[in-house]
This record gives structure tokens, C-alpha cells and sequence, in this order.
């Protein structure tokens, strides 16, 4: 477990302290879904195709998601309601 500086909770044991200058995202293997989701939800301002949401994610996150597991995350979405293909591209 971390325990992030900015956090209110403090955790009774940690692992890890992690300070806000040494802070990054972090995608836990149980979370990625609810991340990549909260993630391309606050970078998706438009209508844009797999990937250009690689490369937005890359951009404002340094995530490097490969194409076909950024393809299968999509398709995920899209039978959860979170979001549609309309042609090439993807609209929230």
C-alpha cells in the first residue's frame, strides 16, 4: 500500500510514503479499468480514434497502453454504456 502526501486518510501501515514531487498515477492490476475509464474521461474532449487515445493518454498521463488491450478496454466500454464507436472513432 502507498501512502500519498496529499492524501487526507493516513493509512496505519504503508509501504511506500510517496511525496507530491515523486507523486505519478498509479494503475494498481485490480484497477485498470476504473482508472483508464476516469482517465480518457478527462482527456476525451472530442470524438477521436483508438489511437489518438493512446496517444492522449501517453501525453497527459505517460501510459503506454498497447493498441489491442487499448482496443479490447474500448470494446469493454462500449458493451458497459461508458462510451460508442461511431465509424472510425469513439464518442463519451
Amino acid at each position: 500500500m502507498l501512502h500519498v502526501s496529499r492524501s487526507s486518510f493516513v493509512p496505519d501501515y504503508y509501504a511506500r510514503y510517496v511525496d507530491e514531487k515523486n507523486w505519478a498515477w498509479f494503475i494498481f492490476p485490480w484497477n485498470v479499468y476504473e482508472d483508464l475509464d476516469n482517465l480518457i474521461g478527462r482527456s476525451m474532449s472530442e470524438p477521436m480514434e483508438t489511437t489518438e487515445i493512446r496517444e492522449i493518454l501517453l501525453r497527459d498521463y505517460g501510459l503506454d497502453v498497447s493498441s489491442l488491450d487499448m482496443e479490447k478496454i474500448l470494446r469493454d466500454f462500449e458493451n458497459m454504456g461508458r462510451i460508442r464507436r461511431n465509424g472510425e472513432v469513439w464518442v463519451r
